[in-house]
């Protein structure tokens, strides 16, 4: 029964907010700080307003918070347990987490090792890729949240409408 990929309808808001939040971690990432010390707050503010949403808001909307909520602090959880191996630029036999090694992957290009035959120019490359690895790592907790609270959205709807056997009546 596939009746659940019907429900999955977006509004323009949201998929407004889904770019902006792509243009801000992809404008973080290849810009680095504090561009990405910017970023990062801005995400940071998202995640909060989520955490007030599950005590402020009701219905829908709550739902939707408590699974976001729920889903980005277990990784958040699961990222600050592992410890600054997951935070490391560059080194990705250290990293725990597959999410580590997509964020490493992805500033590679961002911040290329060893084009400057200038020692400090390698360090300063290296800095600035490890000060965003936790806007990767937000970023990667903010995604999981949101299909966290689609599923917790979707899961309300489902348990509010009844099934199409309790409306049969057995004889």
């Amino acid at each position: 029964d596939y009746d659940w990929i019907i429900e999955m309808n977006f509004s323009l808001r949201e998929l407004f907010l889904i770019v902006a939040f792509i243009s801000l971690v992809v404008g973080g990432v290849r810009t680095g700080p504090p561009v990405s010390w910017i970023s990062l707050s801005i995400l940071v503010c998202l995640v909060f307003s989520q955490m007030i949403d599950v005590c402020v808001k009701t219905g829908t909307r709550r739902n939707f918070a408590i699974g976001f909520c729920i889903v980005a602090g277990v990784y958040l959880l699961l990222c600050a347990k592992l410890g600054e191996s997951e935070f490391y630029a560059y080194n990705p036999g250290v990293a725990k987490l597959p999410t580590s090694r997509i964020i490493d992957a992805c500033l590679q290009p961002s911040f290329p090792q060893g084009t400057s035959t200038q020692p400090d120019a390698i360090m300063v490359r290296g800095e600035n890729a490890k000060s965003v690895f936790p806007l990767g790592h937000l970023a990667a907790a903010c995604i999981l949240g949101y299909l966290g609270g689609c599923y917790a959205r979707l899961a309300t709807r489902q348990v509010a409408k009844p099934s199409k056997n309790e409306n049969r009546i057995d004889s």
